[in-house]
């Protein structure tokens, strides 16, 4: 095992810049959205104590992003690229911390691979772009998740926790639905062998006991808003059962629901194989000795991105049959793209075959770039 994880190779960083520029240079000039001209609108308020009142009586708003774009639009002259470029740097910072979480337990080739996929994807590309939170939410959940990593499979040291807890922190204020996001991860902990983890349940609970402490005011925030305003959460709608199918369309595609496509039969296959190379990249590394990029004692990995996809799954399912649908999901989710692009990214480099996978990422970043063109 790695008792650390190496810096991003110089080459992979000169990429990643370029990458970055490109990025913040398409950022479209196009007409606020509805759900950006209410962020804005929160922004723009004259007072702090306005912000703090509109937040604590609003059900509408992810807290810490308002106050983070309050005080970015007090920064220059409000104009929509520079208000979208707030959500392209925690894009760019999501990328950076995907590649490092993957480098704790997997090869460069495969971080590169997961990589390629956050930056290609139609949907992390769009919230990239957008005056929303979702961005800043991922960079958390990613921040949170490579300290877990680490914690699981590194090091315990005293900069992973505090990364940890403070990603947390920062996540809980974005959204509350991060509480998911820490419920997997004790399952996940429960799912490896103790011999190959570096940290307890029992230490994890005691980080999350602080990150809940410390976000006392979030907690009385969403109770207040719950039990007292007629007015429900709305930051993350858990997911329905009957718009499950058209999320995971959205992760591998940038689409949500192929409409006037349904009857396109080769779409219908592409989205049965990235299922099963879903599956591929899991059962690959869990039931097999030896693979090109995986060693064994670095399996415990991919059994976690799977274990963190199920139960986030599983857990936002079984609360919307209690909690209220706000909209039809297209939002719900979001903090799954690692694990899913991870467990992606192992199943197309599994084969060994070059071309095979070349193909696979390929036809995958056509079809993003068709959706952010279309």
């Amino acid at each position: 095992m790695r008792r650390f994880v190496k810096p991003i190779p110089f080459l992979l960083s000169s990429i990643l810049i370029l990458c970055g520029v490109l990025r913040i240079t398409l950022i479209s000039s196009d007409s606020l959205s509805e759900q950006e001209y209410a962020a804005y609108n929160i922004a723009a308020l004259e007072s702090f104590s306005a912000l703090i009142e509109r937040i604590y009586t609003a059900a509408d708003c992810s807290p810490l992003f308002s106050v983070l774009s309050f005080y970015w639009v007090k920064l220059n002259e409000p104009n929509i690229i520079f208000l979208r470029l707030l959500s392209s740097i925690f894009g760019l910072g999501t990328l950076v911390m995907a590649y490092m979480a993957t480098r704790t337990f997997l090869s460069r080739v495969h971080a590169a691979g997961v990589l390629t996929l956050f930056y290609f994807s139609a949907y992390h590309w769009y919230y990239s772009v957008s005056f929303t939170y979702h961005s800043m939410f991922l960079f958390f959940i990613c921040s949170n998740t490579y300290a877990f990593y680490s914690l699981c499979f590194a090091s315990k040291t005293k900069i992973t926790k505090w990364l940890y807890v403070i990603s947390g922190i920062a996540g809980f204020y974005t959204s509350v639905f991060i509480i998911f996001h820490f419920i997997a991860q004790i399952g996940a902990l429960y799912c490896i062998d103790r011999n190959k983890r570096f940290i307890s349940p029992k230490e994890i609970s005691m980080l999350l006991g602080f990150i809940f402490i410390f976000s006392g005011g979030m907690v009385y925030h969403c109770l207040h808003i719950f039990f007292l305003s007629t007015v429900k959460l709305q930051w993350v709608s858990p997911p329905h059962i009957y718009t499950l199918p058209n999320i995971f369309l959205r992760f591998f595609f940038g689409v949500w629901g192929i409409g006037t496509r349904a009857n396109n039969l080769a779409y219908c296959i592409a989205y049965g194989v990235f299922l099963m190379l879903l599956c591929k990249g899991f059962l690959n590394a869990k039931f097999q000795k030896k693979t090109i990029l995986v060693r064994i004692d670095n399996n415990a990995g991919l059994t976690v991105a799977a274990v963190l996809t199920f139960i986030q799954v599983i857990v936002p399912l079984i609360v919307s049959f209690f909690y209220p649908i706000i909209d039809d999901g297209k939002n719900s989710l979001i903090y799954l793209l690692y694990p899913i692009y991870t467990l992606l990214a192992a199943g197309i480099l599994s084969f060994r075959t070059c071309h095979i996978r070349a193909f696979m990422f390929l036809s995958f970043i056509a079809s993003n770039i068709h959706s952010l063109i279309y």
